[in-house]
């Protein structure tokens, strides 16, 4: 089931003349009784009923803006969203429940799966949306977006998960992705510019035994076909899930930096086209960077500019990108 898919049917729910209190079997195909409706109080719920016989748990969590109760009435779980500003990442745990639960015909292992899922996604729903991040912020965010992107495109299926995984930049770790062979460091430039700023002595440095890459995004900024966070967001999303991959880590990394699913909203302000990334070779011995174990121990906390338009002969790939059809 898409997304588009299970907002037709929450919009079809909700306009059902029965009114609020009445649930619905989310898919004919899945063999638990997986059902959504609205709660009497006219909250968003889905809910798992299992046969009288069947012995599962007695759990409650009660959170802020979720709700996990067992419900003795037709022995079974209900989780009721709290918060319609939630809406959207209450759709994601969804489908993500659903891709799990929907073959499985043990009740007992389709109690457990329920929390189990509720668990890994109860994380999301615990605090109310962080501050908006800068447009400075957001501007570097987007190209390692746009790198992770490139990435899952340019490799099979079964990588996917491990390409989500590589992604460490929402972690504020020393690289932006960390690959079995190498590095990579993404950096942002606009518009031609020529110079891209470093922010430590160990951005640029060298891991041990494995190569290190910097990756430069060429934006147009404020361009009529300029690209928003959500946009690029929900493009990799579907691509996660078209390949089967687990979309936990992604909105977990979405989480870390402040986003989630429901106030990508809030950047449509903010508009760039990205036009090319090119890739420079930082192990390369004449490559120019001010790196730890390269210059004397009393000098820390660097930062500085590193020109681009003399760094040509360390290119070692160039992609040009087009994201006008999204």
């Amino acid at each position: 089931m898409s997304i588009e898919e299970l907002i037709n049917k929450w919009e079809r729910i909700q306009s059902y003349s029965s009114g609020f209190g009445q649930y619905f079997k989310i898919d004919y195909e899945c063999i638990p009784d997986l059902c959504l409706g609205f709660s009497p109080n006219e909250k968003r719920c889905l809910i798992l009923e299992l046969p009288p016989r069947a012995y599962i748990p007695s759990v409650t969590e009660d959170m802020k803006f979720l709700t996990l109760s067992y419900q003795a009435s037709f022995n079974g779980y209900m989780l009721e969203l709290n918060e319609n500003s939630f809406n959207d990442l209450f759709n994601e745990l969804i489908i993500s429940l659903l891709g799990k639960i929907s073959k499985i015909d043990d009740n007992i292992k389709a109690g457990e799966t329920f929390i189990d899922v509720f668990r890994k996604w109860k994380i999301f729903f615990a605090n109310s949306p962080a501050p908006k991040i800068s447009s400075k912020e957001l501007k570097g965010f987007i190209a390692e977006l746009i790198m992770l992107d490139h990435f899952i495109e340019n490799q099979p299926d079964e990588e996917v998960d491990n390409i989500v995984d590589s992604w460490k930049g929402p972690y504020d770790e020393t690289h932006d992705f960390t690959f079995p062979s190498h590095n990579t460091e993404v950096k942002s430039t606009e518009d031609e510019g020529n110079s891209i700023s470093i922010s430590s002595e160990y951005q640029l440095m060298k891991p041990d035994e494995k190569g290190l890459e910097l990756a430069v995004v060429l934006f147009k900024s404020n361009s009529a076909k300029g690209l928003t966070l959500e946009k690029l967001v929900l493009k990799i999303r579907e691509n996660i899930r078209r390949r089967k991959g687990d979309i936990i880590p992604f909105v977990e990394r979405l989480f870390r930096k402040g986003l989630h699913l429901d106030n990508l909203v809030l950047y449509e302000e903010y508009r760039y086209e990205p036009l090319e990334i090119k890739f420079y070779d930082c192990c390369d011995q004449e490559f120019p960077r001010l790196a730890f174990g390269q210059i004397p121990p009393e000098i820390s906390s660097l930062k500085y500019k590193l020109n681009l338009f003399s760094l040509d002969k360390f290119v070692i790939q160039k992609t040009a990108l087009n994201y006008g059809n999204i």
